[in-house]
This record gives C-alpha cells, sequence and structure tokens, in this order.
C-alpha cells in the first residue's frame, strides 16, 4: 500500500502466441484474515472491476474502441496479503493509448471510493452465493477433495464446507479499505504485446522469454489526477435476482410423459418428453421435472432456416454475425448472469440456436432481452474488424491443428454436403463488409422453423407462453417444407475400404493420426444412444492400451 521507494517502471513482455494486455497488480496488507475469508470483501471488487454492466469499465473502453476484455481477479491470498490484478485485453489502438486506459481504471475506482459501493451490491453477492451454496449441483468425490483441501487452513473444520462459498455481513469497510489501497503509486504495472519487441532488451533464463522495462514516472503521476470520466457509474440494482424459489405441481401431461416400466412400487420409469406445441413450423418438447426439486429450468430453440448457410460468403458472414452476437450477450446479459442465468447462441448449417438456463421465475425475462436483441444490438466497426481478424486468424491456423482434428475435418469435408472449406470461409469472411452484416441483422429470419425443448421447474403454459413470445419478437414466417435445411451424407460402399491420405500443411508437424471410420447406418430411433455408449467403452480401452 506504501509507494514504492525506486522510480516506477512498468515490465514489458513479448509473448509467443497473438496477444495485447496491460494488467495492473496490488499487492494488499490483510489484518484480519478470519474476517477477510467470512465478509469476502475481494469478491466484491473483483466482481466490480469485471463488470460489463452500463456504466462499468468495460462498457467504457470497449465503446471507444480501446479495449476487448477488463477482468479482475486474485493471484494469491495469504493470511498476512492479497494480490489483486486488473487485467485489460487491448486493442491494437488501446495498445497506443495504453496510458489512457489505465487513467480510465483509476478514474473508475477513484469514482467507487468517493460515491462509495451501493448496499444494493453487497445485498446481491450475499444473496447469489446463498443461492449457489443451496443449489449447488453435486461434484465428483476426488473434485471435492481436491478443490477443498487447498482451503483447510483457511477455516476452522465448522466451516470447510460453507466458508469457501458464503459471504458473511461487514464486507463494507473491508472494500473501502481495500479501494483506498488501489493507487498508482502501490501498482505493478506490465504490457504485453508483439510490437513492444524492440523495448524487450533482456531474456528470462529459465522460459527464454523475451522481456524489459520501461519507466512510468510521468504516467503515475498523470493517473493520480485522473479525471471524471463520463459514462462510468456506479452498478444499479439488479432486476435478475430470483425472489420466488417455489418448485412447480407436477402437470398432468408430465405425469402422463413419465410412465412406470415393469412391475411393482420400485420399478424404473421412463422419462419422456412431452409435446405441448406441434404445428408446420413450431414444435415444443416439454419436460417437467420431478426428480432434481431446484426451482432451474433449461430452453433450447433451434431456429431453423436456410439463410445461414446458403454459400460460403453467407456462412462466413453468420459466423461473423454470431461472433458480435455473442460478444454483445455478454453485455446484454451480464446482470442476467450475475444472478444465475446464462444465454448461448450459435450458428451452423441448420440456422440458428439459442440456449437459456437458470432460475425459472426470470427466464421469460431473459428470453424476451435475448430476442429483441438478435436484431437490435450495436454493431460497432472497431468490433466488426475485431472479431473479424480473430475468425480469420482461427481459419488460417487450422492447417496448424493437431493431426486427429485435420483427419476429422478432411473426413466431413468428403462425406457431407453443404460444408465449406476452411479456405472458401477466409475467402468469404475477407470480403465480407460491415453494410453485409448489418443487412443480414436486420433481415435476419424472415421464415423460421422452430423446435424447442424446455425442462425444469418450469409448467406447461410457462413454457408454451415463453416459446410463443420468443415467436412475436422474431415476427418470422413459416418455413416452408420445400426450403427447410437438409445436409446430405455420403453413403460409403459395403464392405470397401476407403483411404483418404494427407501431408500436414505445416512442415513442422511432427506427429501423424490414424482415423478410422465405421459408417453403421441410417440415424434410427435410439441407435445413437447405443452408439455413444459404445464409443465410451471402447475409448477407455484404447486410451488405456495405445498410451502405455
Amino acid at each position: 500500500r506504501h509507494p514504492r521507494a525506486d522510480p516506477p517502471m512498468a515490465t514489458v513482455l513479448v509473448p509467443v502466441r497473438e496477444q495485447r494486455s496491460v494488467t495492473v497488480t496490488w499487492c494488499l496488507p490483510v489484518e484480519d484474515p478470519d474476517e477477510w475469508w467470512r465478509a469476502k470483501p475481494d469478491s466484491t471488487v473483483v466482481s466490480l472491476l469485471s463488470s460489463r454492466a452500463q456504466g462499468g469499465l468495460t462498457q467504457l473502453l470497449k465503446a471507444k474502441g480501446l479495449a476487448s476484455s477488463v477482468d479482475g481477479s486474485i493471484d494469491e491470498f495469504t493470511r498476512s496479503f492479497v494480490v489483486l490484478t486488473a487485467y485489460i485485453g487491448l486493442t491494437p489502438q488501446g495498445l497506443q493509448r495504453w496510458p489512457e486506459v489505465v487513467s480510465a481504471l483509476f478514474s473508475y475506482l477513484a469514482l467507487l471510493r468517493e460515491e462509495g459501493v451501493p448496499p444494493h451490491v453487497y445485498a446481491e453477492e450475499r444473496r447469489m452465493r446463498e443461492l449457489a451454496f443451496a443449489f449447488a449441483e453435486p461434484a465428483p468425490p476426488s473434485s471435492f477433495v481436491q478443490s477443498a483441501s487447498g482451503n483447510l487452513f483457511l477455516f476452522p473444520p465448522r466451516e470447510w464446507l460453507r466458508g469457501p462459498l458464503l459471504a458473511g455481513e461487514g464486507a463494507e469497510p473491508l472494500v473501502r479499505s481495500i479501494l483506498e489501497g488501489l493507487t498508482p503509486q502501490a501498482a505493478v504495472v506490465k504490457l504485453t504485446a508483439r510490437e513492444l519487441a524492440p523495448l524487450a532488451t533482456r531474456v528470462e533464463p529459465v522460459y527464454s522469454a523475451s522481456y524489459g522495462e520501461m519507466p512510468i514516472g510521468r504516467e503515475v503521476a498523470a493517473w493520480s489526477a485522473s479525471p471524471r470520466l463520463d459514462g462510468l457509474a456506479v452498478p444499479p440494482p439488479n432486476r435478475f435476482i430470483p425472489t420466488d424459489l417455489s418448485i412447480k405441481a407436477l402437470s398432468i401431461k408430465a405425469r402422463g410423459a413419465s410412465t412406470a416400466q415393469g412391475g411393482g412400487g420400485g420399478a424404473a420409469r421412463r422419462v419422456k418428453p412431452a409435446l405441448l406445441l406441434n404445428t408446420d413450423s413450431v414444435r415444443l418438447h416439454f419436460l417437467q421435472d420431478e426428480r432434481f426439486g431446484r426451482p432451474k429450468a433449461f430452453a433450447f430453440v433451434s431456429l431453423r432456416t436456410p439463410q445461414l448457410y446458403e454459400s460460403a460468403a453467407a456462412a462466413a458472414q453468420a459466423e461473423l454475425y454470431a461472433a458480435l452476437l455473442s460478444d454483445a450477450l455478454q453485455d446484454v446479459t451480464y446482470q442476467a448472469a450475475r444472478a444465475g442465468l446464462s444465454a448461448g447462441a450459435s450458428v451452423g448449417w441448420q440456422g440458428l440456436s439459442l440456449s437459456l438456463s437458470g432460475y425459472d421465475q426470470r427466464l421469460p425475462e431473459l428470453a424476451a432481452l435475448v430476442a429483441d436483441s438478435l436484431r437490435t444490438f450495436d454493431v460497432a466497426p472497431l468490433a466488426f474488424e475485431r472479431q473479424r481478424d480473430g475468425l480469420l486468424r482461427q481459419l488460417r491456423g487450422a492447417d496448424k491443428r493437431q493431426p486427429v482434428e485435420q483427419a476429422a475435418y478432411r473426413r466431413n469435408l468428403a462425406l457431407e454436403t453443404p460444408r465449406y472449406t476452411n479456405e472458401q470461409l477466409a475467402a468469404g469472411l475477407e470480403k465480407a463488409t460491415l453494410p453485409q452484416v448489418l443487412g443480414l441483422q436486420r433481415r435476419l429470419l424472415p421464415e423460421v422453423e422452430v423446435e424447442a425443448l424446455l425442462c425444469g421447474n418450469v409448467a406447461e403454459g410457462q413454457a408454451t407462453q415463453l416459446v410463443l413470445k420468443l415467436l412475436n419478437a422474431l415476427g418470422s414466417r413459416p418455413l416452408p417444407v420445400a426450403r427447410r435445411p437438409v445436409r446430405r451424407v455420403r453413403v460409403l460402399p459395403a464392405g470397401e475400404r476407403t483411404l483418404q491420405q494427407f501431408v500436414a500443411a505445416s512442415q513442422a508437424e511432427v506427429n501423424s493420426a490414424t482415423e478410422v471410420y465405421f459408417q453403421v447406418g441410417g440415424d434410427e430411433a435410439d441407435d445413437w444412444v447405443l452408439l455413444t455408449l459404445l464409443s465410451q467403452l471402447m475409448s477407455k480401452a484404447f486410451y488405456s492400451e495405445l498410451r502405455t
């Protein structure tokens, strides 16, 4: 916490892989470790630094095109000190203006010190930890022992189970103390980027990493008087925090979908989803929980359309749209994620898939938020270029993947249609423009076939209402049967051997791989379950024998 005596210097590190970041680290004293571990003030500070909600540091820096991510973390925790780090992923422009980025960090910390952390932040932190503990998924014994053993010295035996997860009262003064210690004078700054190679004049002897140092005395002085920035604000209350944790009564259809197999009161039960909606364009499968008794639900919605895979160019633009959407959803649904909800989206040859999960009370609100975002989320030019650059790097680096991945890729190309090569997708991305992606967003899903599964603590009416509200928000027309996406699989000649051989594209590759593929027939009934089970049994035997 005390200013260093030596002139302030920043460490410069040249990474092996493409990376641009600045990290700011502090070592803070822990005066009363028992109180810290009970109240967990460090967890509150980390969540404030990592916040993607409106008013947070992430939103500000991304809007300016300076950063791609902001995360806080606790790197070390002992009975006498804690090491806290703010990690900021930089854009190329952010690397050039990195002192401005760090200045924004200290401006945000000054705001939290001056205005104080609102009481609802502490209450929400405690509440969500209580819910996470109450409804935690059981962990394998070995995993639990490994995670719990590292915390045994921190808590008395009576708190070994609850202590690491729950947060008690009294975090407010400790958070204020932490914020007072997060000063420019006490910070250790590290810059990581390949562009900084000219400044990396030293080589670390163990890992041969190139690094260097540069003076930051003027920057530290400027950061000490960082101006208040428009757009930064303390976090608002989280409207997604659940308040209704009641378990829904089992519906008639749910009872009918679960039928006993065999005789006797202890007979095994076959659980089968009920079909609540079954029209030409919408099918809704429904499975109400009658076993786990948790106030949670899951929704998976497949929005089938040929629009997103009609050509290599369309597929490339769709992948770019999906990357931008996923990034936007992290911001749009951040408060929901803090409240135990999650949302995801992906594209493929069938169309667009959405997944929603978490506490069932707020699931309809989350679905409405995601549906509204599909055509309305902002696409900034810098975000477009960042995501396109990242996808292009993935595609161009695909030939450097492990040979076993290359074998699966070549097999799929040979057997499935439509399917596009990495080169075709890369060419489509290179030609993709921001107006094209914005046009795709506006025209998204003009016609659609919907298949959805809702399961968990949800009633029939709620499940039907959620899907219908989603469809109303989209406003899509039913997709004609003749236009529904189909992927065909080439049938291999029975009893004959088909051989494909390829030389690795990378001359530096020293490994090789052999893939043996068996085609066993059409996809009928539950054969895929039996094949999955057989695959699990075979893989363990192969791994145990071939590895040795």
